[in-house]
Formats: C-alpha cells, sequence, structure tokens
C-alpha cells in the first residue's frame, strides 16, 4: 500500500470516529411547554438557559408555546426564567443532573409578582439512560 493511500484511509477513519464521537457527544434535549392560563399575553424575561433554545423565548398568547433546550453535555441541563403579565410573575425552574449515571430532575415554579399568580411545573417525561432527555410543564395561571 502506498504512503498517500494510507494517509487517505487514516483521514477517512478519523473522520468516521470524529463524526461517531460528536454524535455521542450530542448533549440532553429538554422540551419545554410553557402555558399561559391567563386571558392576558405573558412575556419572558431573565433568562438563564445551559445551552441552545429554539425558538428564542418570547411572548405567549393565551395558550402554549413549545421550545427545545440543548444541552452540550449527555449529564447536565439547567434552565431559568421569568413569565410575567402586568403585576403578576412566575419564576420556572428545571433541571437534570447525573452523577455515576444517576440521573435527578428537578422542576419548581414560584410566582414572585407584586399579584399572585398561580404558577405549576410538572416533569411529563424522562428518559433513563443518557443523554437523560426530558419533557417538563411551566403553567402559569
Amino acid at each position: 500500500m502506498s504512503k498517500h493511500v494510507a494517509t487517505a484511509l487514516a483521514l477517512v477513519a478519523g473522520l468516521c470516529v470524529s463524526g461517531m464521537s460528536a454524535g455521542a457527544q450530542a448533549g440532553t434535549t429538554t422540551t419545554v411547554i410553557v402555558k399561559d392560563g391567563l386571558t392576558t399575553d405573558i412575556s419572558p424575561s431573565s433568562p438563564n438557559i445551559l445551552g441552545t433554545i429554539t425558538p428564542s423565548l418570547q411572548v405567549i398568547h393565551p395558550g402554549s408555546l413549545t421550545y427545545t433546550v440543548r444541552s452540550p453535555y449527555n449529564d447536565i441541563a439547567s434552565i431559568h426564567f421569568t413569565y410575567s403579565s402586568g403585576s403578576k410573575s412566575c419564576r420556572f425552574d428545571t433541571s437534570v443532573t447525573a452523577i455515576n449515571g444517576i440521573p435527578s430532575w428537578t422542576k419548581a415554579a414560584k410566582s414572585t409578582g407584586s399579584t399572585y399568580a398561580t404558577c405549576e411545573a410538572k416533569i411529563t417525561y424522562v428518559k433513563m439512560t443518557s443523554p437523560f432527555d426530558y419533557t417538563v410543564e411551566f403553567t402559569m395561571r
């Protein structure tokens, strides 16, 4: 085998391995459903998100909107933001952390405005193997 053929084969093998590694490092996907149970629009603020969110946080009209958040890590995801309407606000938080391959999911919803709002958080799906994808629903009323 010529030196050039051996080099080309090594390059192709390296690309295949690096492509497989990239796929293995896809990261945790969190599906976030935000439900507006009010009769008015709710607006987002104070995002703190590990990874990328699609679409970007936006105003929600009465109804719901689904976001997809992709963490760069298979064993950690962290999402925090607030939605408000007038003097009502809800702080929504969720995360997953896996230690030694054992995942733990959290969710929280808290009224933070000067007028009380009913804020709810519910995890509706979890994947027990890495990456630890999950779905969380946040509701503001």
